[in-house]
């Protein structure tokens, strides 16, 4: 069964993969299941009743495994609506080597040093990256504003053009919420309510097929759970993990190594 799932990775992306984390030539994973299953056996996976151990650095093959197909994830919402900080915690999640996250603010306004203005260069950099990094990890986490009018364009290219999965989520979150969110922020000072109030775009769909929207009564650890799912990754809580019966476990120390249930 294991085999089976393996057999949706690109060919020779196992390996790139292994030795971009440092894995020794001699130990990094290739397909043949049953070679490897001694080298990295901190993973296993359970298909219907039977349990067996997965190989991969970091359990990232497991994750692959389990997707069959690099996933996009696009998180939108108004400022201080929590995305930066809900990509952030599925990045981590996920482990170490599984998960890129790209990040509207950082690549807009610290490396383009541009304002957010129809005709910019930033919609169509950020999705570059995307692409890029799509080819080269299992999920690929792009969170921002991204006001429709200015990006939609370029975000339905990169879903048109990716060959797998695109998650697209709108975090709806009313502007007094904002705002409350907004003053228990490190930058609250940064930027007045004034400032916001200009920002704020209510309802911003993309109309996307498939776009979800994700309510503001959500809280934090339940939309990351939600679109761990969907991503199609096991959920993993704070310190602990899933395990085949669906009791919680104590995780490992350092990067979380989840028990993936197919």
């Amino acid at each position: 069964m294991a085999k089976q799932f393996l057999d949706h990775v690109p060919r020779g992306a196992l390996a790139q993969h292994s030795r971009r984390c440092g894995v020794p030539e001699q130990m990094r994973p290739d397909r043949d299941v049953a070679a490897h299953e001694t080298r990295f056996p901190h993973l296993s996976v359970t298909c219907g009743s039977t349990t067996r151990q997965l190989p991969g650095p970091d359990g990232w093959i497991g994750y692959v495994a389990n997707m069959k197909a690099n996933t996009l994830v696009i998180l939108r919402g108004n400022s201080a609506s929590g995305k930066t900080t809900i990509a952030k915690a599925i990045q981590t999640r996920l482990g170490r080597g599984v998960a890129a996250r790209i990040g509207q603010d950082q690549l807009r306004r610290d490396i383009l040093r541009e304002l957010d203005v129809p005709g910019g260069m930033a919609p169509d950099f950020i999705c570059h990256m995307a692409a890029y990094l799509l080819d080269r990890m299992p999920v690929v986490l792009v969170e921002g504003i991204m006001v429709g009018a200015r990006y939609k364009a370029a975000l339905q290219r990169l879903i048109d053009q990716h060959p797998g999965r695109a998650l697209v989520y709108w975090l709806d979150v009313e502007f007094a919420e904002t705002l409350h969110r907004h003053a228990t922020r490190p930058q609250a000072a940064e930027f007045t309510p004034e400032d916001m109030a200009g920002w704020y775009v209510q309802d911003d769909w993309l109309g996307l097929p498939g776009e979800a929207l994700i309510p503001q009564e959500s809280s934090l650890e339940e939309t990351i759970q939600r679109i761990c799912r969907d991503i199609g990754s096991p959920v993993v809580e704070h310190g602990r993990m899933p395990t085949a019966c669906g009791t919680a476990s104590d995780a490992p120390s350092g990067e979380d190594r989840p028990h993936l249930v197919l």
